[in-house]
């Protein structure tokens, strides 16, 4: 008779219990103590350590920081500067051992950093210019990214000492990429095919182990090895979302499993409160209607399926309803109609809310990417492409073939940072250091006086401009009247549960016309950190 060997499963061990997002996770020198990052319950960044035996972390008594890399010999490689929200940012890179001190400076521009086995090197991700390098040992070059805003995420040293495995990224600020093996002499010796969603990697012998997704929108649920010739096969599949952080020489693995969340806070006009409105996994707040009562959202995440899917939903919490496939751009102010476009495309949907025929609007010669309905809901002003030109305001009849010029060739407006008035006569554009008016009809703009630089229009209202000092961080709002520039605090945004939030950006503020009623778009990642062995 045959014999089957049965192999035990794999052992999950949890070692975090609080709210927030793990950032990093090392072994320390023992592979019994185990540092990471983590920013628990809305606090910034810092470093703790924990052990397998016991569910208490401590933190160590180290200035707010990521820690990147743990060395042999017991010391830590750190990023100061990186402790607030985000996934992980630049920062200075730093050592300190281990046993306390005040950390030494090395490098500005610093993400991701690892010590050589002998903990007399590092190997890091710094960016020049616009530009990520590999460096190894820090101030070699040894790689730079094939794509023009390429980058590079989790530098990690081989065992041996010779080489160093990383994600070279397609783009320095997204999760799409290869696995790439690179030896000291600057040589490529091992890529893989690209990956979506790559988030974590580590060297299990003579192997790279890293967790990604085959394609987006999917979760991070599959380690892969990769060997030094390039050959990947799948070494397990994991629950949720996981980031694989390091390996022991046991084969005892740290990953964090997260839970990404992106969500809507919304308060409709006579309500006191804010109220949580999110749907699925990653809705994105678009527009609301004039009287406040209804909200156009998309989502773009698992539940949203691979194009996005778009919904309206009333302000009192009733059940959303899906209007089709797409991504929603703007609502008309008597809520007939959503626009609705198809991530890749250059044209818009017009989809009815209730009965009726969806309309393609689409010109000529014109890519066309976010809309804002005037008044009349038979005009839409488009922030457009021309000819592959820089992004542009037009004014287009949703019902005709008309095209009007709102800004000139010489004012590229970003998809944050411009706004229609209430009464849809002008348009505010963030330009450089200033905001300027243009009538909608065409016509001489004019500049709102007292603008600061890096200030930027999130919105307006029938009493003036909001404006934010920095919207990609949320806080305070401020009334500006757009005639004399005075200003005064109108909002103060921030979510009433700040554990895991990543992102608040001021970009997505929606209003109605009166400002009495307004929401938002944050998104929030937490994320618990487990010891598994048995994968190997």
């Amino acid at each position: 008779a045959f014999r089957t060997r049965t192999r035990a499963s794999p052992s999950y061990g949890r070692l975090t219990f609080r709210r927030g997002m793990v950032r990093t996770a090392r072994f320390g020198p023992d592979f019994q103590t185990i540092f990471y990052g983590a920013l628990w319950d809305g606090d910034v960044s810092r470093v703790y350590s924990v052990r397998p035996d016991s569910p208490e972390s401590s933190a160590l008594v180290f200035p707010p920081a990521v820690p990147l890399a743990v060395s042999s010999t017991g010391e830590l490689a750190l990023a100061l500067g990186t402790h607030v929200r985000g996934i992980m940012t630049y920062g200075t890179l730093a050592r300190v051992p281990l046993s306390g001190g005040a950390p030494r400076e090395l490098y500005e521009n610093v993400k991701y950093a690892d010590w050589s086995p002998d903990g007399r090197d590092l190997a890091i991700v710094r960016r020049v210019g616009e530009g990520d390098h590999l460096e190894f040992p820090a101030g070699t070059i040894i790689a730079r990214p094939d794509a023009a805003d390429g980058g590079f995420s989790f530098a990690r040293v081989s065992p041996r000492g010779d080489a160093v495995a990383a994600f070279e990224l397609v783009a320095r600020n997204n999760l799409f990429g290869r696995v790439v093996i690179v030896d000291r002499a600057g040589k490529r010796r091992a890529m893989s095919n690209n990956y979506a969603n790559v988030f974590g990697l580590a060297w299990h012998g003579e192997e790279v182990w890293f967790t990604a997704a085959d394609e987006l929108p999917l979760f991070r649920n599959t380690i892969y090895g990769m060997n030094r010739s390039g050959d990947v096969r799948i070494v397990a599949r994991v629950p949720g979302n996981a980031s694989l952080h390091d390996i022991a020489p046991d084969g005892r693995v740290l990953i964090a499993r997260t839970d990404d969340r992106g969500g809507i806070t919304l308060r409709a006009p006579g309500q006191s409160a804010e109220r949580d409105l999110s749907w699925l996994d990653e809705s994105v707040l678009v527009d609301m209607s004039r009287d406040g009562a209804q909200f156009l959202f998309y989502e773009y995440g698992v539940g949203g399926g691979p194009h996005g899917s778009t919904y309206l939903r009333g302000t009192n919490g009733s059940p959303a309803v899906r209007l089709g496939e797409g991504l929603a751009k703007a609502l008309s102010p008597d809520g007939r109609w959503a626009i609705v476009q198809t991530p890749g495309s250059t044209h818009f949907d017009v989809i009815p809310t209730g009965p009726g025929e969806t309309q393609r609007l689409e010109r000529a010669g014109l890519a066309l990417l976010d809309a804002r309905w005037l008044p009349d809901n038979r005009n839409v002003v488009v922030r457009a492409r021309k000819e592959k030109g820089p992004a542009r305001l037009f004014v287009l009849d949703v019902g005709g073939s008309a095209v009007g010029e709102v800004t000139p060739v010489g004012v590229e407006v970003d998809d944050r940072g411009w706004a229609v008035s209430p009464d849809g006569a002008m348009v505010a554009v963030s330009s450089g250091k200033q905001v300027e008016l243009f009538p909608v009809t065409g016509g001489a703009a004019r500049r709102v006086p007292g603008v600061l630089e890096g200030w930027r229009v999130v919105g307006w209202i029938e009493r003036g401009l909001l404006m934010s000092e920095n919207p990609a961080a949320g806080g305070t709002v401020f009334r500006v009247d757009p005639a004399t520039g005075n200003r005064e605090t109108w909002a103060d945004i921030k979510p009433q549960d700040p554990a895991g939030i990543m992102n608040l950006d001021l970009g997505t503020l929606v209003t109605t016309p009166d400002g009495r009623g307004y929401g938002y778009t944050w998104h929030r990642a937490t994320s618990d950190l487990f010891l598994i062995d048995g994968l190997a």
